[in-house]
């Protein structure tokens, strides 16, 4: 089963001092990084809750980014289980987004 966590890389930042908010994805012991839209100060996140919290920021910003980073991770969920159970079951058919 896949892991996925909101993570940064408090040593990758760009001119402006930010770092991307990446989702890392765990599976059968192998990660990965998915980058995402967002970019924040290192500062302005917790990493062992894997939230964004308000410093320089609303605290309405900030669940904004919370409640969207958890929808994208639900949506990658949902296509792995979908495509997991594809593999599993031999269908050697294109991906086919289950939401359309």
């Amino acid at each position: 089963m896949a892991t996925f966590k909101p993570v940064i890389h408090k040593n990758i930042l760009r001119q402006d001092g930010t770092t991307n908010i990446k989702i890392r994805v765990g599976h059968h012991r192998k990660v990965r990084y998915l980058p995402t839209e967002y970019y924040i100060l290192p500062e302005e996140f917790d990493a062992a809750a894997g939230k964004v919290k308000a410093k320089y920021m609303t605290d309405q910003e900030a669940e904004v980014i919370n409640l969207r980073l958890t929808g994208q991770i639900g949506q990658y969920a949902r296509k792995l289980e979908y495509l997991g159970g594809k593999i599993r079951h031999g269908h050697k058919q294109p991906y086919e987004d289950p939401e359309g």
